[in-house]
């Protein structure tokens, strides 16, 4: 094999020097901060700016979850501490049109279908439920939530201090 003539090859005594003392005849100098060329500094800054964008995106991605989870336990706890009676309102005030709705709808359902004498009876069944949700609806809906026990001790200590002063 012949050796190209464009590329410079060591000598063999000169390659023996480098392997045994272990140091080249000549050394790259090393990029020192702020000198190196412009291209690498542009690659390592749009490099390092798109690890800070990701950074920033992966830490507002896990804050808007936190807040999520966090609003999401707060509605539990509110929907934890809430009362039967409370519970009742919101079923009934929800639920009760559609309830009215529905058995206005089979009453004239079976106004055309039914005889006279099994249409009086099922008109006066579904009066007596709608007339009977309705007041269910108003009285829960009207009903106060039964006082704290402490605020109704409260309360009465006030009133007897009050009574107590009268008198002096």
């Amino acid at each position: 094999m012949a050796k190209k003539k464009d590329k410079e090859y060591l000598e063999p005594e000169e390659a023996v020097k480098i392997v045994e003392n272990g140091e080249p005849p000549y050394k790259v100098p090393p990029e020192e901060n702020g000198n190196g060329d412009r291209n690498s500094k542009e690659a390592q800054l749009l490099s390092s700016t798109a690890e800070a964008i990701a950074l920033r995106r992966a830490e507002i991605k896990g804050r808007i979850r936190l807040e999520k989870n966090r609003h999401n336990m707060e509605l539990a706890m509110v929907k934890m501490r809430q009362t039967g009676r409370e519970r009742a309102k919101i079923h009934f005030s929800t639920y009760t049109g559609i309830y009215l709705t529905l058995l206005v709808g089979l009453f004239l359902y079976a106004t055309q279908t039914l005889a006279s004498e099994a249409l009086a009876v099922v008109a006066s069944i579904i009066s007596v439920v709608i007339i009977n949700l309705s007041a269910i609806m108003k009285s829960v809906v009207e009903a106060d939530e039964p006082k704290d026990p402490t605020v109704i001790l409260g309360e009465l200590l006030e009133l007897q201090l009050q009574q107590e002063e009268k008198k002096k």
